[in-house]
């Protein structure tokens, strides 16, 4: 039979408190890969357009920057109410495949209001992918906005006397 001595016991503890230390260690997050294309913050909100309809007004936004050696494929804005599933394009950018931005792009947008309903919030993203990409990823967004309500407008007959 072994006999176990102080120190051996010790030692199998010591032992054992690795083991355990080793397995019960909290994994790490999976590393996830950075988009290659950068823009700075997206400015908007919604105004009363009409009595009856609201609208979304885009400002223009921060240069899109592809990452060095990248080029720029193409760009998106999109609105989303709060609480729905599902985004509404807005805009849809794609470059000239012969030659595509490879620094700070600029965009002009060719409409600057587009439609919402009113008393309904919303955050506007844009998303944007260059070579490096596989798909669009979101490089700004603005902070949540509600659009006004819209009057109620009631229609009154004219009294027929007779």
């Amino acid at each position: 039979m072994i006999k176990l001595t102080r120190i051996g016991l010790l030692l199998l503890f010591l032992a054992a408190v690795v083991a355990v230390a080793v397995l019960w260690r909290p994994r790490s997050a999976p590393v996830v890969a950075a988009p290659n294309v950068f823009s700075g913050p997206v400015n908007g909100g919604c105004y009363l357009q009409t009595m009856t309809t609201c609208a979304i007004h885009v400002d223009n936004w921060q240069p899109i920057v592809p990452d060095a050696g990248q080029a720029l494929a193409g760009f998106q804005l999109a609105a989303q109410a709060s609480g729905a599933a599902s985004r509404t394009l807005l805009y849809d950018f794609r470059t000239d495949v012969s030659n595509p931005p490879t620094t700070g792009y600029t965009p002009s947008l060719v409409k600057r209001d587009f439609a919402a309903r009113c008393d309904t919030t919303y955050h506007l993203s844009l998303r944007a992918r260059d070579s490096g990409d596989a798909t669009f990823e979101e490089v700004g967004r603005t902070t949540e906005f509600t659009c006004p309500a819209a009057a109620i407008l009631y229609n009154f007959l004219p009294v027929i006397r007779k």
